[in-house]
């Protein structure tokens, strides 16, 4: 299990389109989205580091090619979730996989939780578990210097427009 600080930042899909490969592997969303999963506009990459282990690991989390169905009594009209496929990468390449990870919160706070699991793909370990709640949340002018600190590419997508939005917080893995 791993467990320390991530930092995400967060891109608007319609400016900052999401990956479609990673590490030379196709990851990403199908050209439209659809069903439960076609409001998901935004994907998020980040930043882990486990203070007891010195590990440390790149996130990318675009939006889940085969979210879990949802009947709609079990959702709140104003917390429609949205379904992330996760990839954590270890140098240059995928580490780990969560499939199907569901996002929740309010407005750009990102509160993260494994749902269903897809089946386990061959290109990296599966993970069973994994959590994520924002404890700072930065915006604007806060949030670009914080991205040229600490990721400064990141912060070059932000020039064709959208606010940059960083979201900093716990995260455990298993």
């Amino acid at each position: 299990m791993l467990t320390g600080i991530a930092h995400l930042w967060l891109f608007d899909s319609s400016i900052n389109p999401a990956p479609t490969e990673l590490y030379g592997e196709s990851i990403g969303p199908p050209n439209a989205l659809q069903g439960d999963n076609s409001n998901n506009k935004t994907w998020f990459q980040g930043h882990f580091v486990d203070p007891q282990t010195a590990k440390q690991l790149t996130l990318v989390g675009v939006p889940s090619k085969d979210p879990p169905k949802v009947h709609g009594c079990m959702i709140a009209e104003h917390d429609t979730p949205s379904y992330f496929d996760l990839y954590l990468c270890e140098k240059a390449q995928i580490a780990f996989c969560a499939f199907g990870v569901k996002r929740h919160g309010s407005g750009d706070a990102m509160e993260l939780e494994s749902g269903k699991l897809t089946p386990h793909r061959p290109a990296c370990a599966e993970v069973k578990d994994i959590r994520f709640s924002t404890t700072r949340m930065i915006s604007g002018d806060r949030a670009q210097k914080h991205l040229a600190k600490y990721a400064p590419s990141a912060l070059d997508a932000y020039k064709g427009g959208g606010d940059a939005v960083v979201c900093l917080g716990a995260l455990s893995i298993r």
